[in-house]
């Protein structure tokens, strides 16, 4: 997974959750976790994610690691499906 952020009118930026190609259980089992998280308020709802997003390969850098730039113009470009939270 990577955290990352989008633009937003009213906020300047919203935190985005992008999680990499996995299974509908796992999607499933994430949505619940951090809908709890917001709905019992046990973390400021300031640091739950907004919107997750999901992409079937996250591009890397050189040495193999997730390119957080390359992800976040992917997502702020909205080339991917959000599920708002």
């Amino acid at each position: 997974f990577v955290i990352t952020s989008i633009p937003d009118e009213l906020l300047g930026q919203k935190i985005v959750l992008a999680l990499e190609d996995i299974a509908g259980d796992a999607i499933q089992k994430i949505l619940e976790i951090l809908t709890q998280l917001t709905s019992e308020k046990k973390v400021q709802k300031q640091i739950i994610p907004k919107k997750v997003v999901f992409l079937k390969h996250f591009p890397t850098t050189h040495t193999g690691k997730p390119d957080r730039k390359k992800i976040q113009q992917l997502v702020s470009t909205g080339y991917n499906k959000f599920i708002d939270i």
